[in-house]
């Protein structure tokens, strides 16, 4: 245990900053650990003060699955020759829910050889970065020709809502030939779901606050892992960061004192694992996890600081 009977003063304790900064491998670690915290820190709050992209409710989302499978049945009946596709974002869909179940079912069903996201796109998308949607021919024609496909797919969203339970969904599409500049086909998709009995219809609608409840319950920043990596990096980073302060605190050989920074650093732990999980007091799974975390930063926290009492005492001697 690093609690010591308090004795004469010691020196400076210089050495312990000295042994973490500028030994080869720890001073590695240290930079290497350090830039990843930052960007960390960056990616968090991206995703939290960043672009938001709005999230579509059960019934738009059920309507969406329902609309890529029929236009894909059309598209393949009116294809002709064409065999890659280039499928571009559908002009005002903030939600990106329809050319994304559209891009999923054409690939799956094998209809078209689509051509790849872009890294660039794929970035925007990660972001939740409006991404580039066009309902201009010509506009779409060059980014086909880009894409070096037979075939470039467009189209722009009229309405795309939830009305007392019914989801309405309005939009065009035309598939143009690359190879000619000609327009293949041109449709019109305009369906409220009707197909759906009423019973159905009222499952769907009382989804969303259902997903509502779960999502609030989920601490949000990126996947748990990503958090968790986040966290630990903070718990075994602070201590280097505040190293002068570790320092100068353990020189007083006081065990009050100790007590008071061990259970500072190892408040920060809790309040940072609680940030990550936001445990629910009905869940022994999460209240578990949550102790295991604090458990966790406590017994760090206790060796970097008997690390420090020892290393202040090889400094003193």
């Amino acid at each position: 245990m690093f609690f010591r009977k308090k004795t004469s003063a010691s020196g400076p304790g210089n050495f312990l900053i000295q042994n973490i900064y500028t030994s080869g491998l720890g001073g590695l670690l240290v930079r290497v650990a350090s830039i990843l915290l930052i960007l960390h820190l960056l990616w968090t709050g991206w995703t939290q003060f960043g672009p938001q992209k709005p999230r579509a409710d059960s019934i738009r989302t059920a309507a969406a699955t329902v609309a890529a499978v029929r236009i894909g049945d059309t598209l393949r009946e009116n294809r002709q020759e064409l065999r890659s596709l280039t499928l571009l974002n559908f002009a005002d869909d903030p939600t990106n829910l329809i050319s994304d179940d559209l891009r999923q079912h054409l690939g799956a069903a094998g209809t078209f050889l689509l051509a790849d996201r872009s890294l660039f796109d794929k970035l925007r998308h990660r972001l939740n970065v409006p991404q580039l949607a066009t309902a201009e021919p010509g506009t779409a024609l060059n980014l086909g020709k880009r894409g070096k496909t037979d075939g470039v797919l467009y189209g722009t969203v009229h309405q795309f809502e939830t009305v007392k339970g019914r989801a309405m969904i309005h939009l065009d599409y035309h598939l143009v030939d690359c190879r000619s500049g000609e327009t293949v086909y041109s449709g019109v998709y305009d369906n409220r779901i009707e197909t759906l009995s009423p019973a159905v219809a009222a499952s769907l609608a009382s989804l969303p606050a259902v997903v509502s409840d779960i999502a609030s319950a989920v601490p949000t920043g990126g996947p748990g892992l990503l958090r968790f990596l986040g966290w630990l990096l903070i718990i075994l980073l602070l201590p280097v960061f505040t190293i002068n302060f570790l320092v100068v605190m353990t020189e007083k050989r006081s065990n009050a004192v100790n007590a008071f920074v061990l259970g500072t650093y190892t408040c920060i732990g809790a309040i940072l694992a609680w940030i990550l999980i936001s445990p629910n007091w009905e869940s022994y799974a999460s209240l578990a996890l949550f102790a295991l975390l604090c458990l966790g930063a406590f017994w760090y926290n206790v060796q970097m600081m008997s690390f420090a009492v020892r290393q202040n005492e090889t400094a003193s001697s």
